[in-house]
């Protein structure tokens, strides 16, 4: 038996067992011992991080820190450590994320051996969580998938061995080894780890069962098959419903308008989104309904680049009145201050030549900041090609290539997913280096290198989309007679803004449920 009491104990098993965050919190206020306390408040904390409290989170990780401060308990230390890295790692700010995954991150590394175990629980449930958090250091900031699926296993090889609890344990380590799977192009085994992680979720009817029913949603959208995403989707969102869990709502409906916005149906995916909003404000925490907001934003925006409809650019600046105040109300917080600064400088594109001079400027900014975002990158070029035309300053010319040599060399992670985007950056630059710069060799290597990475994941719909770009300029072999012609006429013969806007497009196929 552990350390804690059974009222404690009752607390640990309404959170992992039934995902019951009402009772768990009305069992916290009825205990009275201070290490009863400290541990019940560790297992709330887990809660609301898992379903994206984050607010409440902090809130009650602080508290238990302070607490042991005068307790001075190795072992909650160490979880307190354990619960910080993974909210570090589950932040989308990388500013502020990966000094402090590193501070948490390098704490657990030198503490989890020279722990007092007091019984095998502790022993067994450290070390299990050394070896998750291990697999989750490799895959969000090594970007090593390989290592990433060799920790999670040894992870779940040692959580099995938790007295009464191994194969509970064990079995929703596989939801994160299947995602390692996924991300590593391992379908098979993915979709074996989800459905192990999701059976045993079944057995104590878990609010959390949506997790492993989102990613096996997730996993039929990259396979191709469209209409089995879109019935687990459903069968989520009905848990959700029942659980009455505002966070599974909003998380369920915004794979549900992703879907929709994927097949075309514009109208329906927009109330979709905004039916989402509605279930991220009663969810409460600021950067999900951010979040809700930007997609908004970006749908509108994306439609507007793809009809020409000013209607759409006019709906995407009123929502970005809302990032606005959401901006001046959370300005500690650097992801919402940055991506309002991103929707800005996109409204901005498209107004005078002094508001186009404020968008280069925002754009500029963001990139110090975020250098590998390839979406800001490709927003910025298509501003400068404009001035190019407008006056072919050859510092502007300059920005352009050192912009481009930039794209190229961003890293490639390594998974179905990321292949989406590389395919899109490796068209764009091929396209570059041929009708700018007058290179066929080039870019032809270029896709045909693309071709080769993207085999290694079987996925024939973008083979035959990089063997129509080769067969495009192939034949565009003659079409530059005078190699000598200028910067200026070259992008103006291509229309190369066209394919900015092309390569910008692939954010529609893009799989984020946040």
């Amino acid at each position: 038996m552990p350390r804690f009491s059974a009222k404690a104990k009752e607390i640990f098993d309404a959170i992992w067992y039934y995902t019951d965050i009402v009772k768990a919190n009305k069992l916290l206020e009825e205990l009275k011992d201070p290490l009863d306390i400290a541990f019940g408040k560790l297992f709330i904390a887990s809660y609301y991080l898992s379903f994206q409290q984050q607010g409440k989170f902090l809130e009650m990780i602080t508290e238990i820190e302070n607490e042991n401060k005068r307790l001075k308990d190795q072992f909650i230390q160490f979880t307190i450590n354990f619960w910080y890295c993974n909210y570090y790692m589950g932040t989308s700010d990388p500013i502020v994320s990966k000094g402090q995954t590193e501070k948490y991150f390098d704490n657990i590394e030198q503490s989890y051996q020279d722990i007092d175990y007091k019984d095998d629980w502790e022993k067994f449930l450290c070390f299990g969580d050394y070896y998750w958090i291990k697999a989750l250091y490799e895959h969000h900031i090594r970007n090593d998938f390989s290592n990433a699926i060799k920790f999670q296993k040894k992870s779940i090889e040692v959580l099995s061995k938790i007295p009464e609890e191994g194969e509970y344990w064990s079995a929703v380590g596989h939801g994160n080894l299947g995602k390692y799977h996924r991300e590593n192009g391992d379908f098979e085994e993915a979709e074996k780890s989800f459905n192990l992680a999701l059976v045993q979720r079944k057995k104590n009817d878990r609010l959390d069962q949506l997790w492993s029913i989102i990613n096996l949603s997730e996993l039929s959208f990259i396979k191709g098959d469209l209409q089995k995403a879109k019935d687990l989707n459903m069968q989520g969102l009905a848990i959700a419903k029942r659980f009455n869990s505002s966070w599974g709502i909003f998380i369920s409906l915004t794979l549900k308008g992703f879907y929709l916005h994927h097949e075309g149906c514009y109208d329906k995916a927009i109330s979709t989104y905004k039916e989402s909003l509605i279930y991220r404000k009663q969810h409460g925490d600021p950067l999900p309904i951010f979040r809700g907001y930007f997609r908004i934003f970006e749908f509108n925006y994306s439609r507007f680049k793809i009809t020409k409809d000013k209607a759409f650019l006019t709906q995407a600046d009123q929502i970005l009145t809302d990032l606005q105040e959401m901006s001046k109300t959370h300005s500690d917080n650097k992801t919402i201050v940055n991506y309002t600064k991103y929707a800005q400088a996109l409204i901005l594109k498209h107004g005078n030549f002094k508001k186009k001079g404020r968008a280069v400027d925002n754009l500029e900014e963001l990139l110090e900041e975020y250098p590998n975002d390839i979406e800001i990158s490709l927003n910025l070029l298509e501003l400068l090609f404009e001035d190019v035309i407008q006056s072919e300053d050859q510092d502007t010319i300059n920005q352009i290539d050192a912009l481009m040599v930039k794209i190229g060399n961003v890293p490639l992670r390594n998974n179905p997913q990321a292949v989406f985007s590389f395919i899109s950056q490796q068209i764009f630059l091929a396209k570059y280096d041929y009708f700018i710069k007058g290179d066929l060799s080039l870019a032809l290597d270029i896709l045909n290198d693309a071709k080769d990475r993207i085999n290694t994941y079987k996925l024939d719909n973008l083979v035959n989309e990089l063997d129509a770009e080769i067969r495009v300029l192939e034949r565009e072999i003659t079409k530059w007679e005078h190699l000598d012609i200028s910067v200026k006429e070259r992008i103006k013969t291509s229309e190369f803004n066209k394919y900015i806007q092309q390569a910008t497009k692939i954010a529609n196929k893009q799989l984020s449920i946040s």
